[in-house]
């Protein structure tokens, strides 16, 4: 009681925010000021919601079994590229012009190549999150071990700590700021690069139940499988937010 209290004190201003903007909403679409057809007023939006909420969970749990393979694939290659990178200068010189050059690519632009070269579409919507997953997360890898205060390596070196140990004790934890960080915003792509490629040929899923009612002129159900995407996205980072406070309790808040 006393937590849902202090969240209500912390978060007044964007309750107020988000009313507001509802009271708007059901004004103009029941007085015809923006156009009802593409914004439904909120009883069908509600009606919507709860006539499709068992397929909207069905939906999510498809793409969640697609999303954290690709989160993790994406995670682990880009600290197998960024932890070399960031320590070796040369490594860098020679390896960043390559990965700046693909980190531009737009995901729309892959996801036909994606599609036509995988197996299967649920290979495709994976190598889509591997995508969108690794570059937040290798840029801010390399960051995070650049800004590594010096005197650390030198205290490691004194005290002769080499390899493994100095990877998991000293360099890691040092720029674990900088990587989670780097992971929350890979996180959020990789989110909408799975939104994105379900939109093409999936048969579940919160993306592809959005493109569905789209294509069927049910703007009713788009707009609620819009908030349930949105409001699943958003418990999703604040979970991943609360480990990283975890992971992170030694420093500053």
């Amino acid at each position: 009681m006393i937590k849902a209290a202090n969240f209500c004190k912390q978060y007044w201003g964007t309750f107020l925010m988000v009313a507001a903007l509802l009271i708007f909403y059901d004004y103009a679409s029941n007085n015809r000021i923006i156009d009802p057809f593409l914004f439904p007023p909120p009883e069908r939006i509600k009606t919507a919601f709860s006539r499709n909420i068992e397929t909207l969970f069905i939906g999510m749990r498809y793409s969640f079994r697609l999303l954290f393979p690709g989160l993790a694939i994406g995670t682990a290659i880009a600290l197998l590229l960024g932890i070399p990178m960031g320590l070796k200068k040369v490594i860098r010189r020679n390896l960043y012009p390559i990965v700046y050059s693909l980190s531009v690519i737009p995901i729309v632009l892959l996801t036909p190549f994606c599609i036509n070269l995988t197996s299967n579409f649920a290979m495709a919507s994976v190598c889509l999150v591997v995508y969108g997953t690794t570059w937040p997360t290798l840029f801010a890898t390399i960051t995070g071990i650049q800004t590594i205060d010096k005197r650390y390596l030198d205290q490691a070196a004194v005290l002769e700590v080499k390899g493994a140990e100095r990877m998991f004790r000293i360099l890691l934890p040092a720029a674990m700021p900088a990587i989670l960080a780097g992971f929350i915003n890979s996180l959020r792509i990789a989110f909408l690069a799975l939104v994105y490629a379900e939109m093409f040929g999936a048969k579940y899923g919160m993306g592809y139940f959005v493109q569905y009612y789209y294509t069927l002129g049910r703007f009713e159900n788009v707009i609620a499988g819009m908030i349930f995407l949105i409001v699943i996205l958003i418990l999703v980072m604040q979970v991943f937010e609360r480990i990283k406070d975890r992971l992170l309790r030694w420093t500053i808040d």
